[in-house]
């Protein structure tokens, strides 16, 4: 988890969060349901409330993104990631 915590990661994910919420709806009941499923079973699996959070943050990110059609590189990868069942770093 500390990868996820260095500059070129969290200047990505952080400038990906302004694009897609400086242009888009506030966040739904979609994707606030899907970012509390992803905390709720990552934290059953791990019992790592920081994990569970990132996992609901990048969750709530990529469900965001994939709703109102924002196309960002940086989030594609993070699914991708996620798909092939790693963790992005």
């Amino acid at each position: 988890m500390c990868a996820r915590e260095s500059v070129e990661f969290d200047g990505a994910w952080c400038a990906s969060y302004e694009k897609v919420t400086s242009s888009c709806p506030p966040e739904g009941a979609l994707v606030k349901g899907i970012r509390e499923v992803a905390f709720k079973k990552v934290y059953q699996i791990t019992e790592n409330s920081d994990l569970a959070g990132y996992v609901s943050d990048d969750m709530g990110l990529i469900a965001q993104a994939c709703h109102d059609k924002v196309e960002i590189d940086f989030i594609d990868n993070l699914w991708k990631t996620y798909m092939r069942g790693e963790f992005p770093t």
